[in-house]
């Protein structure tokens, strides 16, 4: 059975919300963030291709108009935030380059 479609935004706005580190003891908490944080990606055209076809063939997948790549890449962030063995593939991964 698929699990259910989470909302990933508001995942991400939630993660966003949760302090780094600890707040001092004694001191008030920092308080929340509460803006989106920008990234820029450059990517290689092949592997921006890669991405548009994998978005392609999942909003075909997921019966949907479109599925853009910042779709894709936060619910990457997501994943790798839930899965260990994600975690330490992408980690042996960057261990090579």
């Amino acid at each position: 059975m698929a699990r259910p479609r989470r909302d990933l935004t508001k995942q991400m706005e939630q993660a966003a919300a949760r302090p780094a580190t600890p707040p001092p003891a004694g001191g008030p908490a920092p308080a929340p963030r509460a803006k989106l944080v920008r990234l820029s990606l450059d990517l290689a055209p092949a592997a921006y291709r890669e991405l548009q076809e994998f978005c392609s063939a999942t909003a075909v997948a997921l019966e949907r108009p479109r599925v853009t790549g910042v779709e894709v890449l936060r619910s990457l962030l997501a994943e790798l935030a839930e899965d260990e063995a994600l975690g330490q593939r992408v980690q042996a991964r960057l261990a090579t380059l």
